[in-house]
C-alpha cells in the first residue's frame, strides 16, 4: 500500500495451521475492504517443502533482476 517494502512472498507452511487466518483474512478482512487480492497473492499455504524452495528460489531470482 505504501510501496515502501518490496514485495515477496509469504509462505505459511502447514496448511491445517494457517487455514483458519488465512480464511479470516480472506473472507472477512478481504470483505470489508481492508485486505486486497493483490494482498493475498503474496500468501502462500503449503505442505510441500519442494515448493516453499521454488517460491523462495523464484522471489529471490525476481530480486537479484531488479537490483
Amino acid at each position: 500500500q505504501t510501496k515502501k517494502v518490496t514485495k515477496f512472498p509469504v509462505v505459511l507452511f502447514g496448511r491445517s495451521y494457517w487455514e483458519g487466518l488465512y480464511s479470516w483474512l480472506r473472507d472477512t478482512a478481504g470483505r470489508t475492504g481492508k485486505v486486497g487480492d493483490r494482498d493475498l497473492a503474496l500468501l502462500h499455504l503449503t505442505d510441500d517443502v519442494d515448493e516453499v524452495v521454488r517460491l523462495v528460489a523464484d522471489a529471490y531470482k525476481a530480486w537479484q533482476d531488479t537490483h
